[in-house]
């Protein structure tokens, strides 16, 4: 299990960067999952199984970021990590490419 201390570090990560890495140029569903493995594997690696995705949070953010994120919970969750709450994010339609975003 990981401590407390790298759980709150990965959290603030998040926070932290989850708006500032959507840029339009960078951020693309490839990234998303490569980003998105290699997460999910350093998460196995320090012990951590799953993980709770704030659902209130989420849908609070404009669905083009809500888009651009699904890969990246797609790509966890397929390297064994369970996602809870993510169920929920992905009832608002598939991904599309999306040339405007």
């Amino acid at each position: 299990m990981a401590s407390s201390s790298e759980q709150e570090s990965f959290l603030s990560i998040y926070r932290n960067t989850s708006l500032s890495i959507f840029s339009r140029q960078s951020w693309d569903s490839k990234t998303a999952s490569r980003v998105g493995e290699k997460l999910g594997f350093r998460l196995k690696e320090i012990g951590v199984n799953n993980i709770y995705v704030d659902l209130n949070e989420e849908l609070s953010r404009p669905i083009h970021y809500r888009k651009r994120v699904l890969p990246l919970f797609d790509s966890v969750k397929r390297v064994g990590i369970e996602v809870d709450g993510a169920e929920k994010l992905g009832e608002i339609g598939p991904v599309k490419k999306c040339l405007g975003c």
